[in-house]
């Protein structure tokens, strides 16, 4: 992905804030399966995103928000 190059050595999958955000508001107006494409399309990448990855953010942003209320 673009900025790859300037992140320092890493395992796995990184997921700036604001990308966290969009896949969890996004999901609220779409199907999780177009918000998938939608990222990549944004991209130029296949797939940034699946729509599964995208339903577990959605799940633990609002177990964040929830204990922040409760809190």
């Amino acid at each position: 992905m673009a900025g790859n190059a300037v992140l320092p050595a890493h395992q796995g999958l990184i997921i700036p804030r604001g990308l966290q955000e969009l896949a969890c508001l996004a999901p609220q107006d779409l199907p999780f399966a177009l918000v998938a494409r939608r990222f990549g399309g944004q991209t130029h990448t296949e797939q940034v995103l699946a729509d599964t990855t995208i339903r577990s953010l959605g799940r633990s942003h609002g177990q964040i928000i929830r204990q922040a209320e409760q809190a």
